[in-house]
This record gives structure tokens, C-alpha cells and sequence, in this order.
């Protein structure tokens, strides 16, 4: 009898241990969903997306994604110079990080794609062997700040001009 209270108490356990860890994954779903950065993993040597986040979604115009290639749900992309900055991550495991990185992306449905900047890490996620399994992408949309930024230099060097002009 007292074996099988034990046996008991390790299921007990057990299930304790599934649903402790259940719930960790379901918190992590749920940061991941909310973070204000842009996240998304991309799976296989296809870079399939298998999740994204709402910073994501905002990113790409709340296309469906899921479950498509890289190149299929964001045609719009291709031949941008990210095919083999992807390529290379990889292959090789090397992080690439991008900094006001210019991308021509279709925000709306149907319309034209427009320019933003973003600054961004993309990652290799391995297997337990080493071998690449995929890319996560996660980074942030800076267009405003590069606007803002070419506004003031702009704005600037109208003032330097105007300040030559007048001596």
C-alpha cells in the first residue's frame, strides 16, 4: 500500500511539474505576444514562420502569416538583400544585426510598399546537434526617429546655408 501511495504522489507530482511547466510556457506565449519589440521565428532551411507577435503583425499589415514561407507572405521583400543576409545566419550561426536598415514593406493590404527603417538581430536557433533550425527575428521599427533625424540634419544645413548666405 505504501508503494502505490508513492506511485501516487510521483504522478501527483508529475502532473504538478507538467502543469508548472505548462504554465511557465503559456507566460512566455504571453510576453512574447506583448512585447513592444518585433519577434519572429522563422523555422527550417524554408524560414517558415511559426510565430510572431503583434509588433509584427503591426510591422507587416496583419497579414496571415503562419504557416507560410518568408518569401510567400512577404513577397514584397525579395530582393531587398535579406535573402542572403538570412542565408548566411544560417549557415554559419553568426547573429547579423541591422541598424536603420531600410525595407520596402507593404503595411496595408493591396497597397504600395512603403520604406521603413528598422533596427533588428537575426538569430540562429539550433538543435541539439548544432544544426541550424531556423531564425528568430526580433528588433524594433525606427522609422520615426530616422525621420525625425533627417528632418533636423535637413533643417540644419538649410540654417548653415542661410548663415553663409548672409556674411
Amino acid at each position: 500500500c505504501g508503494a502505490l501511495q508513492y506511485g501516487r504522489g510521483r504522478r501527483s507530482g508529475f502532473g504538478s511539474a507538467a502543469a508548472s511547466a505548462e504554465a511557465a510556457r503559456a507566460r512566455l506565449h504571453q510576453n512574447f505576444e506583448n512585447a513592444p519589440s518585433f519577434l519572429a521565428v522563422l523555422r527550417g532551411p524554408e524560414l517558415v514562420f511559426d510565430l510572431v507577435n503583434d509588433a509584427y503583425y503591426q510591422l507587416i499589415g496583419h497579414r496571415d502569416v503562419l504557416g507560410k514561407s518568408l518569401w510567400e507572405a512577404l513577397p514584397e521583400v525579395r530582393g531587398q538583400g535579406f535573402e542572403a543576409l538570412l542565408d548566411a545566419v544560417l549557415a554559419t550561426g553568426i547573429p547579423y544585426v541591422g541598424r536603420e536598415r531600410p525595407i520596402r514593406i507593404q503595411r496595408t493590404p493591396g497597397a504600395t510598399p512603403e520604406e521603413r527603417f528598422l533596427d533588428f538581430v537575426y538569430f540562429r536557433f539550433d538543435d541539439g546537434d548544432g544544426t541550424g533550425h531556423g531564425i528568430i527575428a526580433h528588433g524594433t521599427d525606427v522609422t520615426d526617429h530616422v525621420l525625425a533625424r533627417r528632418e533636423v540634419e535637413r533643417s540644419s544645413r538649410e540654417a548653415a546655408a542661410a548663415n553663409r548666405a548672409k556674411s
